[in-house]
């Protein structure tokens, strides 16, 4: 039976195990796990029966024990995930050139941003200028000399009467 061991089956394989042997219950291990039956997990090594050592490169040489990634920051000189790679001159140049590249293209895209928006305000001030400034009707001052109602008009409206147009209607 598939994760048993002993007689009659009656104990249990450890769950790091990948293929476990039915008569004693020793195993091949999953990574990140060593020891006859996969129970001590891996200390500064990683992979299967944790036979890949940590990169020395990494603080306290402490790794995730299933893929070898650093679980903390890198000693002086190194990057990348397993603190591999050292940090050249080379490394240090090109990161300066595309800093300074990006902080460039920022630059220069506020410039145009606020050449437009300049010439944007100057515009609208200039038109409203000249709106206010050059009328084409000349303004006329009306002086009302004494206060008028609507009834006070005399305003009389004829509207033609019409004849009913459905008064001659019959139905047949």
């Amino acid at each position: 039976m598939n994760g048993y061991y002993g007689q009659n089956c009656s104990s249990i394989c450890s769950t790091n195990c990948k293929k476990c042997k039915h008569t004693d219950g020793t195993c091949s291990c999953y990574a990140g796990w060593m020891g006859p039956y996969c129970s001590t997990a891996c200390t500064k090594s990683y992979g299967e029966n944790c036979q890949n050592p940590c990169s020395p490169f990494c603080i306290n040489q402490t790794c995730d024990p299933f893929n070898g990634t650093c679980l903390s920051s890198c000693r002086n000189e190194y990057f990348d995930e397993k603190c591999s790679l050292e940090i050249t001159k080379e490394h240090v140049d090109s990161a300066l050139n595309v800093t300074a590249a990006a902080i460039g293209g920022t630059l220069g895209a506020c410039l145009i941003f606020g050449v437009f928006v300049a010439a944007f305000l100057i515009r609208r001030k200039r038109l409203n200028k000249s709106s206010t400034s050059s009328s084409p009707y000349a303004e006329i001052k009306v002086r009302q000399s004494e206060d008028s109602t609507y009834q006070q008009l005399n305003l009389s409206i004829s509207v033609p009467r019409l004849d009913n147009t459905y008064q001659n209607l019959s139905l047949q």
